[in-house]
């Protein structure tokens, strides 16, 4: 097992509990991550509402780690595509390589 500081951290994104494509997180989304933080290898798991929006790029800039560049992120966010691509300015001002770094994923339960 993985020191705590070094393990990946699991941000989930609920797209406001309004996009049609999370209809199933929203009444499952504190087992998701009670599921995420106590069976999977993470440092911890964090919920916000919307990464795609300013407060979203604020969080994510106070999140990552500068020049940490042996930590990995995962984000369970909408589409991986585009989020990747709202991501980068984050992970650019952090010195971090999102291509590296970031483990974008939808995840079921």
């Amino acid at each position: 097992m993985m020191e705590n500081k070094n393990k990946p951290r699991f941000i989930q994104c609920v797209c406001t509990g309004e996009c049609p494509g999370f209809d199933w997180l929203v009444p499952n989304l504190w087992k998701l991550i009670n599921k995420v933080r106590t069976q999977l290898d993470v440092a911890y798991a964090v919920v916000h509402p919307q990464l795609c929006v300013k407060d979203g790029d604020a969080f994510l800039e106070n999140l990552l780690q500068e020049g940490k560049k042996d930590l990995k992120y995962i984000i369970s966010a909408c589409d991986p595509a585009m989020q990747k691509k709202l991501f980068k300015d984050a992970f650019n001002k952090k010195g971090l390589d999102i291509d590296k770094q970031l483990i974008l994923s939808l995840i079921h339960i």
